[in-house]
């Protein structure tokens, strides 16, 4: 089964979600917690993959082994799958205010 997604769709649902009510320091009147997120795309067979294994260590796996571990009756070829990778930065206010505290709870 072949599943083909818009880049662009999932990029603005991304970005939906860390604009939506979710994204909030309660304790903090509700202002957001993250900023704009940053979303990239690569290649599963990326060459960056095996040279993180190899900086990294053996315990990484690689996007093709993951999936083939989490579905063991499914076959995946590495050139072609799609990573999706996001970062939420916080936002100064978010920065500013975790930098004056002095103890770590949960």
């Amino acid at each position: 089964m072949n599943y083909k997604v818009d880049a662009s769709k999932l990029k603005e649902m991304i970005i939906n979600y860390v604009n939506s009510s979710e994204n909030s320091m309660q304790k903090w009147g509700n202002e957001p917690a993250w900023g704009e997120p940053i979303i990239g795309f690569s290649n599963g067979a990326d060459p960056l993959y095996p040279f993180y294994r190899q900086d990294i260590g053996n315990f990484y796996l690689l996007p093709v082994e993951f999936l083939k571990h989490k579905h063991p009756d499914k076959k995946f070829e590495p050139n072609k799958l799609t990573v999706i990778s996001w970062i939420l930065p916080q936002t100064e206010k978010t920065k500013k205010r975790s930098s004056k505290g002095d103890t770590f709870s949960q």
